[in-house]
């Protein structure tokens, strides 16, 4: 049976390959044997402090490896991962905190200040240090036994992360998916679009954001590499560019907003590359624009509540419109009018032709 897991399909993918490269951060790496040592370095740490299934652990850290071991050391304790962007105002990050009952912040020493103000019980720190050493300690300092995880520890039906809404409408709330879900999620865009052992993944996206799952997690279940861009890479094109050169990027997901941004700085070098667009309506004159570049194109599209994307479509070519394409595994499409109903004669072929247009009204619903 398949695993039903993010954490087995990482175990699965680091013992195969302990000696790939897993992370990419600036001039540091890390294999996979490297994340997994210090992953599960972290998740003993977590279970000694009474953390397991169906807590929730804060994560505010800078773009770097240990935000990866971080992430994977939540799942592998059996708890589930909160991200909390370093960017967000105070009021923001102590809503979340609140609301969702995180009870841990895992920081680093330069948000710590920033854990201690959203009133959050307990804090860890994670220091930035060689990758030879795991120096996870407590802040404040506390001796604490060493224990290793228990395992399996995570199960299909447990928790797996919370990522809060933009709160347009109203406060920001919280969207959980499990490991089922998740693990459903990295299995179908695997296939397709698709992720080989030998891509470079750049993660691109901040972890408040959803797609970021596809970034980090995609290429950790494949044997690829996650290569981390700056933060600043999100609205300094000129130092895009020369991340997604220089670190040999072969898959990169943007919105369209992002890649506009690209192609208006004089970037063309999408040759060999596969290009991710979602997020955002994909226009046509956009999408010829990134053909042009020599890249493959996918255009993605779907709701954080049904994890990350819902649906794929590969642009070959563009007349006047860029379709949203087909779902993905596990996941049934609705289509519906304005004012949210179903057409009373919907057929999978009527739907299926429908969902190839975008539109407002669209509903994805995960079975």
């Amino acid at each position: 049976m398949a695993p039903t897991t993010l954490v087995a399909l990482w175990e699965q993918q680091a013992a195969a390959t302990p000696d790939a490269v897993a992370v990419v951060a600036g001039a540091h790496r890390a294999t996979y044997a490297d994340v997994d040592r210090r992953a599960t370095a972290l998740a003993a740490e977590l279970q000694v402090r009474g953390i397991g299934p169906e807590d929730l652990v804060g994560v505010c850290l800078g773009r770097s490896i240990e935000m990866v071991v971080a992430l994977l050391g939540i799942l592998k304790s059996g708890a589930a991962y909160l991200p909390l962007d370093p960017s967000y105002p105070a009021d923001r990050l102590r809503h979340m905190t609140t609301d969702s009952g995180a009870g841990l912040w895992l920081c680093d020493t330069d948000h710590r200040a920033q854990a201690l103000a959203s009133g959050v019980a307990d804090v860890l720190l994670v220091e930035d240090i060689p990758a030879e050493r795991e120096d996870i300690r407590a802040e404040p300092a506390a001796p604490v036994a060493p224990a290793a995880p228990v395992a399996p520890v995570a199960h299909p039906h447990h928790l797996a992360y919370v990522i809060y809404t933009s709160g347009s409408t109203g406060l920001p709330k919280g969207v959980a998916v499990d490991h089922a879900a998740l693990a459903s999620f990295l299995r179908s865009v695997a296939e397709r679009p698709g992720l080989g052992a030998d891509d470079r993944v750049l993660a691109l996206t901040p972890l408040s954001f959803d797609i970021s799952i596809l970034e980090l997690f995609l290429p950790l279940t494949r044997g690829a590499t996650v290569v981390m861009a700056p933060r600043a890479a999100n609205t300094d094109p000129e130092l895009l560019a020369a991340t997604i050169a220089e670190a040999g990027v072969s898959v990169v997901q943007a919105t369209p907003t992002t890649w506009r941004m690209l192609l208006a700085s004089g970037w063309t070098d999408g040759h060999g590359r596969v290009l991710l667009s979602g997020g955002e309506p994909l226009d046509p004159q956009l999408a010829r624009d990134l053909l042009a570049t020599g890249g493959t194109l996918w255009n993605l599209y779907g709701p954080t509540e049904a994890t990350v994307w819902a649906t794929v479509a590969r642009i070959d070519a563009v007349a006047d419109r860029v379709t949203v394409g087909t779902a993905l595994a596990n996941t049934r499409l609705h289509v519906v009018d304005e004012d949210g109903r179903r057409p009373a004669q919907e057929s999978p072929e009527s739907c299926g032709s429908a969902a190839r247009a975008w539109h407002a009204a669209t509903s994805i619903v995960p079975r």
